[in-house]
């Protein structure tokens, strides 16, 4: 998370992904593996594929004792640590590049112990892991074979089961798929987030930092880069008398085809247009946050 060098990170990842693997197979610690597995890849993963893997690897994992029945079953601590591990990884992959075949039935499962667990941290992380799946726009990817359903009979099937288990932010969410707002006080300035990817990211590093959550957004710029947040930024209420001016810089992002409106519901033409939405948006963060960058890359050179 502090190493500058990119080639560094990408060797700690690629040095440390087989053992954290095999020391999850172990059962020792399981907990501590799972949030060390979630660092190392999402800092040291250098592309989706690469990302997916140690997905790939927490997934496994998970359904352990659902497909062995002489397999111990995991104790709900560690259930709510490998489900946060896959969803701190998961925030990090555009929907459109998530492998086909690996989630294949991720919503039934996370439907079900939302319906049948009896902890309500278990509950609590389904439910925020099928807000995060529907947030990526690819509900495709994770249902199971033949299982697809419509955005609103699904929609209404999970806002009910959520209602139930009193998961109050996560109901909001599928009422009007928008995410909650929550802001946080870093250095005298607010951190402020407006979706389901950015609230887990949040959750989860501040989990695994504890107390050093705060020092590390003052003073890591990854993390700061990460968030579109700079905690020691000058505002400066006067009038401005200078404005600089940068090259043009851009960002891609993929935006798929509309479907035909003519076979979708007027509940679904919504759901379409608020995702179609939310990508763009995603995009503009990004190439604000890249103009950022690039202003305080050129400030840094004024005093050099």
């Amino acid at each position: 998370m502090i190493i500058g060098y990119e080639d560094k990170v990408s060797e700690v990842y690629r040095e440390l992904l087989p053992v954290l693997s095999k020391a999850l197979k172990s059962g020792t610690t399981a907990v501590k593996v799972l949030d060390c597995l979630g660092i190392v890849a999402f800092f040291g993963a250098t592309n989706s594929e690469d990302i997916q893997n140690a997905m790939q690897i927490i997934w496994k994992f998970i359904n352990a004792d659902q497909s062995d029945a002489n397999e111990e079953k995991h104790s709900a601590a560690v259930l709510v640590a490998a489900i946060n591990a896959w969803l701190f990884l998961l925030t990090s992959v555009e929907g459109w590049r998530l492998r086909h075949n690996n989630w294949n039935g991720a919503i039934d499962y996370f439907s079900t112990l939302l319906l049948k667990h009896d902890d309500k941290l278990v509950c609590v992380a389904a439910s925020e892991a099928l807000a995060l799946i529907f947030e990526t726009g690819s509900l495709e990817k994770f249902w199971g074979e033949g299982r697809e359903r419509s955005y609103s009979h699904t929609q209404q099937l999970l806002r009910d089961s959520m209602v139930a288990n009193d998961v109050r932010q996560v109901v909001k969410y599928f009422e009007n798929f928008q995410c909650p707002g929550t802001s946080l006080t870093v250095n005298g300035k607010d951190l402020k987030l407006s979706s389901w990817y950015q609230k887990i990211q949040l959750q989860f590093l501040k989990g695994f930092l504890a107390e050093g959550f705060e020092l590390q957004v003052k003073e890591n710029e990854k993390l700061q880069n990460l968030f579109e947040f700079n905690p020691h930024r000058i505002i400066n209420s006067g009038r401005e008398l200078y404005v600089s001016t940068t090259d043009k810089i851009s960002v891609s992002f993929f935006l798929p085809e509309e479907r035909d409106p003519e076979k979708l519901t007027k509940e679904d033409r919504k759901k379409q247009k608020i995702w179609r939405n939310s990508v763009l948006k995603k995009a503009q963060t990004q190439l604000m946050s890249k103009h950022r960058r690039l202003s305080e890359e050129m400030n840094r050179s004024d005093y050099d």
